[in-house]
């Protein structure tokens, strides 16, 4: 699979959280882009890996 590059996404505040929005693309292409649930998985290089959650 090709690497794409969605560009920098803003961290912002909301309350006591942090939101950063995901790519649309990227939420068609894994089936979320109505609804869904997203697993986050912070690897060994702590980079955060992101993919849809099970059951979703």
């Amino acid at each position: 699979m090709a690497t794409l590059d969605f560009g920098t996404r803003l961290v912002r505040r909301m309350n006591y959280n942090r939101v950063v929005s995901l790519p649309k693309a990227w939420l068609r292409d894994r089936g979320l882009e109505d609804s869904g649930a997203v697993r986050c998985v912070m690897n060994e290089a702590g980079d955060l890996v992101l993919s849809p959650a099970e059951g979703t």
